[in-house]
This record gives structure tokens, C-alpha cells and sequence, in this order.
């Protein structure tokens, strides 16, 4: 059994790239992504849009982004070209 790595992120720009503010949380986040066979990707709809200080990793095929139902279909159709699977969390 492959077990996912889950990786909060600070944000996630319109090329898919993963970054966040913190250089230690992004060299972290970036090994645990390159260790990763099946990685998953938490990031709610807030964080689509903005490319912050340090770089992460980007997005591509085999990664699976774990999102709320604020991320809008255009974000949605650049998730899926990027070759991500997007799961959407339902909020109670």
C-alpha cells in the first residue's frame, strides 16, 4: 500500500507553482513531496492565486489537491490540465 503525503501549502499560482512563506515549511514540504509516491495537496480556495517568497514544489500529474467548494471551475480546469486529481471537501 502507497501512503500519501499531505502537504499544507501558502499558496499556489496560476502555473502551479507551490510556494510558501516560511523557507523552512517550504524545504520540508518540497522533500516530503519528492519522497512522495501519491502526494496530496491541502490547500483551501484562499490560497489559489497568490506566489509567495519561497518555492515548494509544482503542481503536476499523479498529485492529488484536497480542496473546499469556494475553488472556482476556471482554478478547477487549471488543476486538471496540470494533470492533478482535485477532491473537493465537503464542509459541514
Amino acid at each position: 500500500m502507497v501512503r500519501p503525503v499531505v502537504s499544507g501549502v501558502g499558496g499556489i499560482s496560476d502555473k502551479g507553482e507551490i510556494s510558501s512563506r516560511d523557507d523552512q515549511e517550504a524545504r520540508i514540504n518540497a522533500l516530503m513531496l519528492t519522497r512522495s509516491k501519491a502526494p496530496v495537496i491541502v490547500a483551501d480556495a484562499d490560497k489559489f492565486g497568490p506566489q509567495l517568497t519561497y518555492g515548494v514544489a509544482h503542481l503536476g500529474a499523479g498529485m492529488r489537491v484536497l480542496t473546499d467548494a469556494r475553488l472556482g471551475v476556471g482554478w478547477r480546469g487549471v488543476l486538471a490540465g496540470l494533470g492533478c486529481t482535485v477532491t473537493v471537501a465537503e464542509v459541514a
